[in-house]
């Protein structure tokens, strides 16, 4: 609205001036005086006619670059009108002088309407999709700029095709394209035949899987979006080859109301995208951010964001060290670092209370550096203390390892804490190998070659393949707990846990059984060749003090 006020106050201002030109020249040409410039040179009225033709030809191409509909209009009608001042001219007084002016009006008509053609395809351009022919995220902008300014309250929904990313990877960005385009060509005609809404107000977010969808304050928005997804998830079937192809469109939606939920574009878009993924999380259809349920858990998400933060400023993040033994021997061979938070009464809260909601956002690369940089100072006193090579390990999240600059930071923290390298371990998940798996390959590559040390944690509790393991240099893998909690009362458990340590020195790697908590599991564990043991049956994990004395003990 704001762009088209300022579009015109242009025209306006251009017209006014080609108007004054040419009442100027009619008046100029009646009087037959000509023009004293600088009290020495005389201008004849031939020369200002001339130049004023030049001067409107300007104009009128400016006009139509401002706005190729009304611009076109407006410059039409300053031509015409300069071309009946020249005929008057002529017809009046017999004089051919202006006739030249006419040429050049005429000219200018003829530019005027292809610059005019030029300018509309260039903004219809602008503000269409290139795949589908809807309105693209700088109309959708636009549009919703118009409605806050005049703050018409509305709807806004967003729709995202879940299924893309596969289709994509099975059959094809063709494939996926063309779903894309069917999709869009089916909310297209609901929403004109259905919902009384025309193109305008439906819009695909440009590069995504995501369309945008405006109903007005009058309409029943969440009916109206229920029946919209019912009608696009019928299966879509178009010619492939010299078959058929079912595209099954598997829809998540969002939706918001201005003011309600948002005053500002960012304050929307921040809200239905709550809604969206609540729904594809929810495995919804859709989720309107005003539900309870939703709200619920946004308050639970900024609570935990809030208890993150206040952490960090308060000081209340602590570490624990829960010890690694050798299963044959009992001897210490290093300690996992596990993060606690202290509560504002002094509680203990676990990091499965924390730590998945920080994983959605920074804040897991912030509590990944504290940790390592506070685990990497604590222990390298009881290193320098025992004069051993105890390992120090630490979780590192799917997150961190696939920041192409994580080998940088850890590399920086490992020379500003001294800490000595061989004596890191870096624990990771499986999920951490599917994720950007060039980049997590290249970072374990670089740090393996500084001498750090890798394990893959929760083995057996993801989703690997053998052939990604024998990629990536890992050391030690240690079997997931939910795998061993069961193993002297399950004999398909213990079946499981001798084929993953004997897949394990297969690949080269020593293997920890997590979570041995009864002497029995203990016994089994050792029967079928694990290499090292963490859990209860021989130490919980410990305070830094309770750390440092019991090195001193063994030592």
């Amino acid at each position: 609205m704001r762009f088209f006020k300022k579009k015109i106050i242009f025209l306006a201002l251009f017209g006014a001036i080609s108007l004054i030109l040419n009442l100027s020249i009619l008046k100029l040409h009646a009087s037959g005086v000509n023009i004293e410039f600088l009290k020495s040179v005389h201008l004849p009225i031939q020369t200002i006619q001339g130049t004023s033709s030049a001067l409107n030809m300007l104009l009128c191409i400016l006009m139509v670059f401002t706005d190729y509909n009304y611009g076109r209009k407006i410059a039409l009608s300053c031509i015409l009108l300069t071309i009946s001042i020249d005929l008057f001219i002529i017809f009046s007084s017999g004089d051919f002088t202006p006739f030249p002016g006419i040429i050049t009006s005429l000219i200018t008509l003829i530019t005027v309407e292809f610059a005019s053609r030029y300018s509309k395809k260039i903004t219809i351009s602008s503000y269409t999709d290139s795949l589908t022919g809807l309105r693209n995220r700088r109309a959708f902008i636009n549009t919703l700029d118009d409605f806050m300014e005049t703050n018409t309250p509305f709807y806004l929904a967003y729709f995202e095709l879940k299924n893309l990313h596969a289709i994509n990877e099975k059959s094809g960005y063709k494939i996926g394209d063309i779903g894309i385009k069917a999709v869009a060509g089916r909310l297209s005609q609901c929403c004109a035949t259905n919902m009384e809404l025309g193109k305008d107000f439906l819009f695909r977010l440009d590069g995504s899987s995501a369309f945008a969808l405006i109903f007005t304050v009058e309409q029943n928005a969440e009916k109206k979006l229920s029946d919209l997804i019912y009608v696009l998830e019928n299966p879509i079937t178009f010619k492939r080859g010299s078959g058929n192809l079912d595209f099954k469109v598997d829809l998540a939606a969002g939706l918001v109301k201005f003011p309600e939920n948002g005053r500002t574009f960012l304050d929307l878009s921040k809200n239905i995208d709550t809604a969206l993924n609540y729904a594809k999380l929810t495995n919804k259809h859709f989720a309107i951010f005003s539900d309870k349920e939703l709200q619920e858990v946004q308050k639970k998400k900024y609570g935990i964001v809030n208890l993150i933060n206040d952490a960090f400023e308060n000081d209340r993040f602590t570490l624990m060290y829960q010890p690694e033994f050798n299963a044959a021997t009992k001897e210490i061979r290093g300690f996992e670092a596990l993060l606690r938070l202290k509560g504002e009464h002094n509680e203990i809260i676990l990091p499965e209370a924390f730590i998945p909601e920080a994983e959605k956002s920074a804040l897991i690369k912030k509590i990944g550096e504290y940790v390592l940089e506070h685990a990497m100072l604590e222990f390298k006193e009881i290193i320098k203390k025992t004069q051993s090579e105890l390992i120090l390990s630490v979780n590192i999240s799917a997150m961190e390892i696939a920041d192409p600059h994580f080998a940088s930071v850890i590399e920086k923290l490992v020379e500003k804490t001294l800490f000595p390298p061989q004596c890191l371990e870096l624990e990771i998940t499986e999920h951490s190998l599917t994720t950007s798996s060039e980049t997590v390959f290249e970072n374990m590559v670089r740090l393996k070659n500084s001498g750090i040390q890798f394990a893959l944690d929760d083995f057996g509790n993801g989703y690997s393949s053998i052939s990604q393991l024998l990629k990536v240099p890992i050391d030690l893998i240690k079997i997931d707990k939910s795998i061993i909690e069961n193993i002297d009362s399950n004999s398909i458990n213990q079946e499981i846990v001798d084929t993953m340590i004997y897949m394990g020195h297969i690949l080269k790697c020593k293997v920890l059984s997590e979570g041995v908590e009864s002497e029995n599991q203990l016994e089994i564990i050792k029967k079928h060749g694990c290499d090292y043991v963490q859990g209860f049956v021989w130490s919980k994990p410990l305070s830094f003090e309770e750390t440092q004395a019991l090195c001193s003990i063994k030592k």
